[in-house]
């Protein structure tokens, strides 16, 4: 079970690894990877959020769930960060794009605002 500074930090690092995948304009076959590194800088800020609450879900469907319950403000940005990265990861007909990266971006930004992250 992680602690909130820990989850920060991770939050960070995948942060960090999806503007390095983005400075690679001339690889826009990328964009996937961009996008994950994005949803999961977003799930670690969710689980600091939710460690502030003594909660650390396990997975995927218990974090949904205390999301929709302990944090609803975060539900809306945060199911389409993890809609469009379930899709990167298991659609191989995928077409993600510069624009789709840019939308993520934008929900990213408003659920680290929303931490206070």
């Amino acid at each position: 079970m992680a602690a909130k500074q820990e989850h920060i930090q991770k939050a960070q690092h995948n942060e960090d690894f999806s503007d390095c995948v983005g400075t690679l304009s001339a690889c826009p076959e990328y964009h996937d990877w961009e996008a994950i590194a994005i949803f999961y800088s977003a799930l670690h800020l969710v689980d600091a959020k939710l460690a502030d609450q003594n909660v650390h879900p396990d997975n995927h469907s218990e974090r949904q769930r205390e999301v929709s319950t302990r944090l609803r403000f975060l539900f809306g940005p945060y199911g389409v960060l993890f809609n469009l990265a379930h899709l990167a990861r298991y659609s191989p007909t995928a077409n993600i794009t510069a624009s789709d990266v840019h939308k993520a971006r934008e929900k990213f930004a408003s659920i680290k605002a929303m931490c206070n992250a």
